[in-house]
């Protein structure tokens, strides 16, 4: 076993003490320091240093080194922190995530802080230097082995959200995507709609595929045509963009003999109505379209659109719920993986045939 540095134990035994202060509370000089713990200036410098890092400590020239109010995260009854990661895009789905998450630490109980991350590296490279309990990633790519053992590293007790992780023993919750799209197509063929097309407007994670397969799987066994269009949407692509020019490029070739669409991305569904618009057909009297996520804004799209709703505060909760138990000692060596079923939210963009 490696013998801890002088430095590493100064920084325990200073924590320590400044989880038993109050905010506002002074703390010995550096000289005073050195001579309690028979250490050099180096290591006191480095180790206060460190606790800056941490935001327990903040210096006042001429005055000194003072608490600050974020040693209450390390008193017994605090509430416990979770850390809620997210990737840094623009997106009212993250959006709705964090306020949902928002609603629920009132609701269960725990503090919640957000951090952005690079999406190109999949999974946060690193978190902040301040008490967390818990984490909770919403990954921009499929879950491997790999990236778990690199979130295990970050050694506290975590849960995906979002992205279905199969095989792997880790907390997850995600939306039953290939029930969604199931749902989408159901709402359609119920329609009368017997030529449906597929929209893929988004890059082929897991969520997209479920909803895929989902969709497909369903029409096959109702005897229904699907027109797959794939609209080859990589990650930082602008989706709605790409599938405008898309659909503007093959209605420039032909009429659709689709009369219902679904599009596996909710944003991307604007492109679909400017397309139709410049060619013009009508929604829904040309074509029926269902999109999926219930963002804020698809009830004032015009037409309002279908959707497939992901049940976001039932996410959201059920992902708190999990990683909370984790933090408490609940069922340790056990794992969760819950997926959670959408329902369709019906507007003005579908009508019967």
């Amino acid at each position: 076993m490696l013998e801890i540095s002088k430095h590493e134990r100064l920084y325990r035994d200073l924590k320590e003490e400044l989880v038993m202060l109050n905010p506002g509370d002074k703390i010995p000089s550096v000289r005073d320091i050195m001579q309690d713990y028979s250490v050099s200036q180096a290591t006191v410098t480095k180790s206060i240093s460190r606790l800056q890092n941490e935001s327990l400590l903040e210096k006042n020239l001429g005055l000194g080194t003072f608490v600050t109010d974020e040693v209450l995260k390390y008193k017994k009854n605090a509430a416990p922190i979770i850390l809620v990661a997210t990737p840094r895009w623009n997106s009212a789905w993250y959006v709705g995530i964090e306020r949902n998450f928002e609603l629920a630490q009132k609701e269960y109980g725990f503090s919640v802080e957000f951090i952005h991350y690079d999406w190109q590296d999949g999974i946060p490279a690193k978190l902040p230097d301040r008490k967390a309990d818990g984490l909770i990633i919403i990954p921009s790519v499929k879950i491997t082995q790999e990236y778990v053992k690199q979130i295990e590293e970050f050694q506290m007790p975590f849960a995906i959200l979002d992205r279905s992780v199969e095989n792997i023993p880790v907390n997850s919750v995600c939306s039953d995507n290939q029930f969604s799209g199931a749902l989408a197509a159901d709402h359609l063929i119920k329609l009368g709609h017997k030529k449906l097309a597929l929209i893929i407007s988004e890059p082929k994670v897991t969520s997209v595929t479920g909803r895929i397969d989902g969709f497909v799987q369903y029409c096959e066994l109702q005897g229904v045509k699907v027109e797959i269009i794939d609209c080859h949407i990589n990650s930082g692509d602008r989706a709605v963009e790409k599938v405008y020019q898309t659909l503007k490029d093959r209605l420039k070739q032909s009429l659709p003999d689709y009369t219902g669409i679904f599009v596996t991305s909710e944003t991307a569904a604007l492109g679909i109505y400017k397309a139709f618009y410049e060619n013009g057909m009508s929604i829904p009297q040309d074509v029926s379209i269902v999109g999926v996520d219930d963002q804020a804004d698809s009830d004032f799209y015009f037409p309002a659109l279908t959707t497939i709703s992901s049940n976001l505060p039932k996410l959201v909760n059920a992902a708190s719920k999990i990683l909370l138990s984790q933090i408490k000692g609940d069922n340790e060596d056990n794992f969760s993986q819950q997926k959670i079923k959408s329902e369709i939210i019906i507007r003005e963009s579908t009508r019967k045939i």
